[in-house]
């Protein structure tokens, strides 16, 4: 799990080979972020720097799962790639 700051915002990269788009659920919970890949769950506590930012969008790409987060007075965007 790696995080990459983003102009207004960040993105969260976790690794998920062989995932889909269509497999992936996101959920967030207070501080965690609910990832489930066809009948697996797992739950990633966010690092205290993301803990305030809102999810704006989320993607599969290569091989890994793409979260951005937006900071709190950033306004949402949308993205034709987002999967949530």
């Amino acid at each position: 799990m790696s995080v990459v700051s983003s102009p207004g915002g960040a993105v969260l990269s976790v690794p998920l080979p062989l995932a889909t788009r269509d497999d992936v659920r996101l959920a967030r919970k207070g501080d965690e972020l609910v990832v489930t890949v066809a009948s697996y769950r797992r739950l990633l506590t966010l690092p205290s720097g993301l803990a305030r930012h809102r999810v704006a969008g989320a993607r599969v790409h290569d091989g890994e799962l793409q979260v951005r987060f937006a900071a709190p007075d950033v306004p949402p965007t949308a993205s034709p790639e987002e999967t949530t």
